[in-house]
C-alpha cells in the first residue's frame, strides 16, 4: 500500500512537472497550493506505513533476569547490567537500573530504567530508557526484582523506530499549503437555518 501511494504521487507531481516545464513554472500549471499539501501529507502516510511494517518485522525484544555484571547481546549491542540504585523522586520511590551499552566495543550513553512507586496512589509506573538514534532505537525497562540481587529486564532494538514519526512530521508539514487557501479565500458561511 505504503508503496502504491508513493508511486501515485510521484506520477501525478511528474506529470505537473512535465506538463508545465520544470519546477520553477509549476505555479502556471493552475493547480493550487494545497494540491501539493496534499501529495506531502500522502507521502507522510507512506513513510509511516513503511516505518510501522520495518519496525514490527524487524525488532528484537529479550526479557530476561539478570544479575550485577550480567552480559547480554542484543542485535549486535551489548548490555551491560551495573546494579539497581534506591532513588527518591519527589512524590515517587524509584528502583533505578544503571546499564551501560556498548557498540562495536564503544561505549554508548548509559540507560537508567526505572521502577516507581507513586507516594499518595501507591501506583507501580515503570520508566523506559530509551536512547534514540537516526537509524535505530534501544528500548530498556526494568521489572520486578527475582531475588538475590537479580531483576527482571527487558531489551528491545527496533530499527527505525523514528521513522513513523517522521511520517507523522510530513503530515504536519502539509498544513501550511492547505490553511493558506483558507486564511486567503476564507471559510464558507454557515447555511442560515
Amino acid at each position: 500500500m505504503a508503496f502504491w501511494i508513493v508511486a501515485t504521487a510521484w506520477v501525478s507531481v511528474s506529470e505537473v512537472l512535465t506538463a508545465s516545464g520544470g519546477w520553477r513554472r509549476m505555479r502556471e500549471t493552475g493547480r493550487p497550493r494545497s494540491y501539493y499539501g496534499m501529495r506531502c501529507a500522502h507521502l507522510g502516510v507512506a513513510v509511516t506505513i513503511i516505518g510501522i511494517t520495518v519496525v514490527t518485522g524487524y525488532q528484537t525484544d529479550r526479557d530476561l533476569g539478570m544479575q550485577v555484571g550480567d552480559t547480554v547481546d542484543v542485535a549486535g549491542y551489548t548490555f551491560s547490567f551495573r546494579g539497581v540504585t534506591q532513588v527518591r523522586g519527589p512524590n515517587y520511590l524509584a528502583a533505578r537500573a544503571a546499564i551501560d551499552v556498548f557498540s562495536q566495543g564503544r561505549r554508548l550513553e548509559p540507560l537508567r530504567s526505572e521502577k516507581r512507586v507513586y507516594d499518595v496512589s501507591r501506583n507501580v509506573m515503570t520508566e523506559t530508557a530509551i536512547d534514540a538514534g537516526l537509524f535505530r532505537d534501544l528500548y530498556v525497562s526494568l521489572g520486578e526484582p527475582l531475588g538475590d540481587g537479580a531483576w527482571r529486564v527487558r531489551i528491545q532494538y527496533k530499527p527505525f523506530g523514528s521513522v513513523p514519526g517522521r511520517g507523522t512530521q510530513s503530515r504536519s508539514t502539509s498544513y501550511p499549503f492547505t490553511a493558506g487557501r483558507c486564511s486567503r479565500t476564507g471559510f464558507p458561511a454557515p447555511a442560515a437555518s
